[in-house]
């Protein structure tokens, strides 16, 4: 299983190096393709004696209104969607129980599933003993937002796989189990009982 594991997140590790590549091919065939369509202007502008930082500065405009556009709409993407946690409290003193949602904001979300016990401080400084119930899987930073789908579907393949190997397993006893039956319908009844020991036969 681990060993299967870590294949798979090898293929994923190179998916992603490759569609940065990819991305950055991309990047730098935009930038080539706007000179080549402004060379003319450049070259007119040259030619009147513009200087370089004249020449670069609507480049320059014009890929950091690009950036800041991108930066918001990911923003925004990130601050819609939140990674939240829905968790059962009960307080061991005085028994009180309490259904909170948490929001993550920072940290690592790899380690937390459904089933996790954790401690929860409310505003009077009660301590809880809390269970995490249900969890809405968003990334809360631009770091996870980049790997989630490669995590998802790494789960969802651990998830396919654990599912073949149960119903492996199943099958196998349940074979193992027809056979055992069978060796007992081939054998003495269950309810057949040994004749009794003669000890008079035995001395012949």
């Amino acid at each position: 299983m681990n060993r299967n594991l870590t294949k798979i997140g090898l293929v994923l590790l190179v998916l992603a190096v490759l569609l940065t590549f990819v991305s950055f091919s991309l990047i730098n065939n935009t930038v080539r393709l706007g000179i080549y369509a402004r060379r003319f202007s450049i070259h007119t502008m040259k030619l009147v004696g513009a200087s370089w930082g004249f020449i670069r500065w609507p480049f320059l405009r014009r890929a950091i209104a690009t950036g800041m556009l991108a930066a918001i709409l990911a923003c925004a993407v990130l601050g819609g969607g939140m990674y939240l946690l829905y968790c059962n409290c009960v307080n061991q003193k005085s028994g009180k129980t309490a259904q909170i949602v948490a929001a993550m904001t920072q940290g690592e979300i790899k380690n937390l599933s459904v089933g996790k016990n954790g401690i929860f401080y409310d505003n009077n400084g009660l301590d809880y003993d809390a269970t995490v119930t249900k969890i809405i899987d968003n990334p809360i930073s631009i770091r996870q937002a980049f790997w989630t789908p490669y995590r998802k579907f790494a789960k969802w393949i651990e998830e396919k796989i654990n599912k073949s190997a149960a119903e492996k397993d199943a099958k196998a006893f349940d074979d193992m189990t027809a056979k055992v039956d069978a060796v007992k319908v081939e054998g003495a009844p269950d309810g057949a009982q040994k004749p009794a020991f003669d000890i008079a036969k035995f001395a012949g």
